[in-house]
């Protein structure tokens, strides 16, 4: 086992961009199901805000996140209008550029976190919130913050054990896809 950022072999493989694809769900949202979706998430990802835990060098686990403004995906609109159309595209960039901006300067935020299941238990997960927890760190953060489906007794257990507490509960209606019924949890761990 080994966790590493992506490309570190001075080159992204397509096994490493199938797990970030599969790892980031929110971003069929984002880009639609069109097969450029590959091509576009090659040419714009931001690889030291993403985490690949490798097992027998192939990819099994992702931890993505934003710090400082900067995330796992550089979108820009021209990009989206191509893969979405004008108006689709120009809607979805002005939603992304929402959310982006209400991050904290203070802190690391996970956008995305995932396990192949026939992986888990294998301390991948741990291994990774533990390197995100050190470059947070390293960067001078003091939070982690993240957000965890209410019915996902498995990851609020696992972010339970790790120090991380619910400071808040929402709904969000609009992605029910995504968070069942879209009842989510706001989890923060203060670092040390």
């Amino acid at each position: 086992m080994r966790i590493a950022h992506p490309g570190s072999a001075g080159i992204l493989t397509d096994g490493e961009l199938k797990q970030i694809a599969s790892g980031m769900a929110w971003l069929e949202w984002v880009l639609g199901r069109k097969k450029e979706r590959a091509l576009y998430l090659r040419e714009r990802l931001d690889l030291d805000r993403i985490l690949i835990g490798y097992i027998d060098d192939e990819p099994a686990s992702i931890l993505t996140y934003r710090m400082d403004g900067r995330g796992p995906v550089r979108f820009d609109r021209a990009g989206l209008v191509a893969l979405n159309g004008w108006f689709a595209g120009s809607l979805r960039y002005a939603a992304v550029m929402a959310i982006a901006s209400l991050r904290r300067s203070d802190e690391l935020y996970v956008e995305s976190f995932r396990t192949r299941p026939s992986h888990r238990g294998a301390g991948l997960g741990s291994a990774l919130i533990a390197m995100a927890e050190t470059e947070a760190r390293a960067a001078g953060k003091r939070i982690i913050r993240l957000h965890v489906d209410h019915e996902n007794e498995v990851g609020l257990h696992f972010y339970h054990q790790r120090g991380y507490r619910i400071t808040r509960t929402f709904s969000l209606p609009l992605v029910g896809r995504y968070f069942n019924h879209g009842k989510v949890h706001t989890m923060v761990k203060t670092l040390d």
